[in-house]
């Protein structure tokens, strides 16, 4: 069965910071283990199910949420990645051999 969101009365658009889509999949996977070329297989199977993908769009930078209903965005899902790591002090003892 093919499913096509044109289909649908919705339009989804992905806002992505970066400049390539593919998030921290494409960030942080080497591709040794996540072939570039599978990955983006993948994007391009999305969008060909009528998903629009804006690169290099920043929340607060490029839009604010006031803009997208503004434009007429009805409904806004928020998924951040967490490009930036975290140190949580952890005390790591030698192992004992």
């Amino acid at each position: 069965m093919h499913i096509s969101l044109q289909e649908w009365v919705i339009k989804p658009v992905v806002f992505e910071s970066e400049p390539r889509p593919g998030g921290m999949l494409i960030q942080t996977i080497p591709s040794y283990r996540l072939p570039r070329e599978t990955l983006l297989r993948e994007v391009r199977m999305i969008e060909n199910l009528g998903v629009d993908i804006q690169t290099e769009m920043k929340m607060g930078r490029d839009f604010t949420l006031q803009e997208l209903k503004d434009q007429g965005y009805e409904t806004v899902i928020i998924g951040i990645g967490t490009s930036k790591g975290l140190n949580l002090n952890i005390k790591v003892q030698k192992p004992v051999v």
